[in-house]
């Protein structure tokens, strides 16, 4: 084989990379997977594989330097956040560097915390290991962390690996557009692929009233969905304004590197409430008449800054470059103004799937055809809703995978939105049925709500390796 067979052999590659010594994902999961140039890190709280959950600063090596303050009441709190940060940065350096890379060459980090009010506690451990650049990231309050209900913080991400092919990540800092809340960037370029991080309704360059709170707060073109009607106006209004502005925001940015919103491949939108999804959902139509890209909306917890009600997190293939971006077709389903999947060189972005049957969200065996019925009478065990669910979605992502001739075992990362962790073991069950063999890799998310109505149980986000749409 010659060197340039050999390059394109690894372009191509998916790998699944297990390094139970340093953490074993929730499930029996990789710790990662490895797809071309592009490394997806499963979501991981701190547990270390031997003792268990890391609890306090006693509980990590000396390296880790003082993190605790030395009084009590304060470290009572804060410790054990501080110290749980900073094995998940130690475990997500190893990982990295084991497959080439490092956080300097990070895209994008999901930070899902117990309890915001802490956020600060972490990013001061996170400006320690990420002091230069840090990656774009999204910022996120849940139910339920996995594995204790000790555990304060859980991160999953995506990385480079720059030896395969692609430049090395660059931070985007355009003039104009607004500096980031926190220590993180608001966008890395690679190639083509521009990450940009979960972006929120705020004017930083406010002092004292950052929050974008209704449609005064936005221009003329921002107040289409005005009534002149106090009532209405002061329901829909706030979401309305945050929503255009947010989305104006990331206009500038993406406009900055010769894109415009029609080359936005993929959206996860948090919503503070799901009540707010309809005019979230008239002005995201309205922004992408045409070709939308794919779609993810849940609720959360808590939601970017004090006061914010909406994080939209894009992901954009800057054209111009060779790499192609194809909207994939699939099965019809219910739902939003969106692409069932979007393909952008070497990346499937899927819309995310929630378990819907003929008549709404799947209750139980019933609903589902004669393949779907019999896996979760035989696996679902006392959880037949979640199972029927599970298996739903994961049938809709497989419908269209095979529109773009990809199968789930090309998925490389899913995350995975419950209503209840303990619906996790009816997902995996559906899961190794539809799909048995090298599992990607996987986040998991306690949220309030996953889907539009109450008793949608999970909704199932995914990113899949077609290698044969090109690299970068």
């Amino acid at each position: 084989m010659d060197t340039e067979e050999e390059e394109k052999g690894e372009a191509m590659r998916r790998e699944a990379i297990w390094m139970s010594e340093v953490y074993e994902p929730l499930g029996g999961y990789p710790v990662a997977v490895r797809a071309g140039q592009f490394l997806f890190l499963s979501g991981q709280v701190a547990w270390d594989p031997r003792r268990g959950l890391i609890r306090g600063a006693s509980d990590l090596p000396a390296e880790a330097g003082a993190l605790a303050t030395g009084h009590g009441y304060v470290d009572a709190l804060e410790a054990p956040v501080a110290a749980q940060t900073w094995w998940i940065y130690r475990n997500l350096c190893r990982v990295l560097e084991a497959q080439g890379s490092a956080l300097g060459q990070a895209l994008r980090f999901h930070i899902y915390q117990k309890d915001k009010r802490f956020f600060p506690v972490f990013e001061r451990v996170r400006m320690q290991y990420e002091a230069q650049a840090p990656a774009p990231s999204s910022g996120l309050g849940i139910s339920r962390l996995q594995r204790s209900p000790e555990a304060w913080i859980d991160m999953d991400g995506i990385a480079l690996i720059p030896a395969t092919g692609l430049p090395g990540r660059d931070v985007v800092s355009p003039s104009g557009v607004l500096p980031s809340a926190s220590a993180y960037s608001q966008a890395v370029r690679t190639g083509s692929y521009l990450f940009l991080a979960g972006h929120i309704p705020i004017q930083t360059a406010r002092p004292g009233k950052p929050v974008i709170r209704g449609f005064d707060d936005v221009p003329e073109e921002g107040r289409f969905l005005q009534t002149g009607r106090s009532h209405p106006d002061s329901r829909q209004g706030p979401i309305a304004a945050q929503t255009w502005f947010t989305y104006q925001e990331i206009r500038k940015l993406v406009e900055s590197q010769g894109a415009s919103l029609r080359d936005v491949v993929n959206v996860t939108v948090f919503l503070q409430d799901m009540r707010d999804l309809p005019t979230f959902h008239r002005v995201h139509q309205r922004l992408f008449p045409e070709d939308p890209p794919a779609l993810t909306v849940t609720e959360f917890a808590e939601v970017g800054h004090r006061g914010t009600m909406i994080e939209i997190e894009p992901t954009v293939l800057v054209p111009g470059h060779g790499v192609v971006r194809r909207t994939i077709a699939g099965p019809s389903r219910p739902g939003l103004h969106a692409a069932p999947a979007v393909q952008a060189g070497g990346l499937v972005f899927l819309s995310g799937a929630c378990g819907w049957g003929a008549h709404g969200p799947a209750q139980g065996a019933g609903d589902l055809p004669p393949e779907g019925r019999e896996a979760v009478e035989r696996l679902a065990g006392n959880r037949p809703t979640a199972g029927a669910q599970a298996w739903a979605a994961l049938a809709l992502l497989r419908e269209t995978l095979r529109s773009a001739g990809l199968s789930l075992r090309d998925l490389v990362k899913v995350t995975l939105y419950l209503q209840d962790l303990e619906d996790f073991p009816a997902f995996d069950a559906m899961r190794k049925a539809i799909a048995p063999g090298d599992p990607p890799a996987l986040a998991v998310a306690q949220i309030p709500r996953p889907g539009p109505t109450p008793d949608v149980r999970l909704c199932v986000e995914g990113i899949a390796w077609g290698a044969d749409g090109g690299g970068g």
